[in-house]
C-alpha cells in the first residue's frame, strides 16, 4: 500500500516530495565485519518505496514549475512508480509506458497510484521511444528513470541526510549502479557536503553490467540484452568480480531479477531487490577487506 502524504498546492512547488529515511546501524553486517560500524540508508521508506522518489520527484516538481501540465515516462519498476507518486503529489495527469514484459502486478500498482500506464514494445528503449514521442507535444515533459542532471541533484539528498545522521565521515559508501542515477547524485552530494574524498564502490549484476564494461574498455559499452543467473532457493549464485573504488574503477557481482530476498539486517527482516542485494554482499564478503580501507587489524 502507498503511503500517503499531503502536500498543499503553496507547498507542492517548494516543499520536497520524498521523505527523511532512517540511518540504520546493522549488527549482524558490523560483526561480520569486526572493528567496522555498517549503517543502511533505508530507502524503501519513500512513498514510492525507493529511493528513485529523491531525483524524479525533484524533476517533477521543476517541470511543472517550467509550467508542464502532463509528465511521461517509461519504465516499467521503481522510476514509474515515482513519477506515479510524484505525479499524484502534484496533482499532474502523467502517462507510463511499460513494455509487454512487464508484471500485471506492477501495471496495477502504476494504475492504483494515478499513472495512465500504456503497454507498448517488446523492451524498454521501444517504449521509451513512445515516450519521447509523446513528450514532443506542447506541454508535455519526458521524464527519464535516471538520466538528467536535475534527477542527480534530487538524489543527492540522500547524503546530506547521511551527513546529519552518520555519528562520523564515512570510509567508504557501497550502493548499487543501474542506469547510473544514484551513483551520480551520491558523488554530488559527496561534493556538497564536504566528503569529496570518500570512495564509492558501485556494485553491478552480472548479465547487467554496461558500466563495468564501459569503465574497463573506456567507452560506452552497451548490453545487448540483460540476463539472468538461476539460483537456488538459498539465493546462491552471487558472486563477486575484481575492481577498484570509483573514481577509479567499479565492480560487477551476481544476479539481477525482479523477485526478492529477505535478508536479516537487524531486528526483524528487510525485504531487497536481488539486484541491489549486490551491495549487502560486497559488505559480507571477504572480497570487502580488499576493495576498501578498512581497518589495519583485519588486513592481516
Amino acid at each position: 500500500m502507498a503511503r500517503q502524504m499531503q502536500v498543499t498546492a503553496q507547498d507542492k512547488m517548494s516543499a520536497p516530495l520524498h521523505v527523511v529515511t532512517p540511518m540504520v546501524k546493522s549488527v549482524p553486517l558490523s560483526q561480520w565485519l569486526p572493528g567496522c560500524d555498517v549503517y543502511l540508508k533505508m530507502e524503501s521508506s519513500q512513498v514510492s518505496g525507493s529511493f528513485k522518489m529523491r531525483g524524479i520527484a525533484y524533476r517533477c516538481q521543476k517541470a511543472v514549475q517550467r509550467g508542464s501540465t502532463h509528465l511521461v515516462g517509461a519504465s516499467g519498476g521503481n522510476a514509474g512508480l515515482a513519477l506515479a507518486c510524484a505525479a499524484r503529489l502534484l496533482n499532474v495527469p502523467c502517462t507510463v509506458y511499460v513494455p509487454v514484459t512487464t508484471p500485471q502486478i506492477t501495471v496495477n500498482r502504476l494504475k492504483s497510484e494515478g499513472a495512465n500506464v500504456v503497454v507498448h514494445g517488446t523492451n524498454f528503449s521501444i517504449a521509451n521511444e513512445r515516450a519521447l514521442q509523446e513528450a514532443e507535444k506542447p506541454g508535455v515533459s519526458f521524464v527519464h528513470a535516471y538520466n538528467h542532471p536535475e534527477i542527480w541533484e534530487g538524489h543527492a539528498s540522500i547524503m546530506d541526510e547521511a551527513a546529519a545522521q552518520l555519528p562520523s565521515k564515512p570510509s567508504v559508501i557501497v550502493l548499487s549502479v543501474g542506469g547510473g542515477g544514484l551513483m551520480s547524485g551520491v558523488l554530488q552530494g559527496l561534493h556538497n557536503v564536504g566528503w569529496a574524498d570518500v570512495p564509492v564502490v558501485a556494485m553491478e549484476t552480472y548479465g547487467a553490467h554496461c558500466f563495468n564494461m564501459s569503465v574497463n574498455a573506456k567507452r560506452v559499452e552497451p548490453l545487448d540484452s540483460i540476463t539472468r543467473w538461476r539460483e537456488d532457493s538459498r539465493g546462491a549464485g552471487m558472486r563477486c568480480s575484481s575492481g577498484g573504488c570509483l573514481p577509479r574503477s567499479t565492480f560487477s557481482s551476481g544476479t539481477r531479477g525482479t523477485s526478492r530476498l529477505e535478508v536479516r539486517t537487524g531486528p526483524g527482516c528487510r525485504v531487497w531487490r536481488k539486484c541491489c542485494l549486490s551491495s549487502i554482499v560486497t559488505a559480507m564478503g571477504r572480497e570487502a577487506r580488499r576493495l576498501v580501507p578498512w581497518p589495519t587489524q583485519l588486513q592481516e
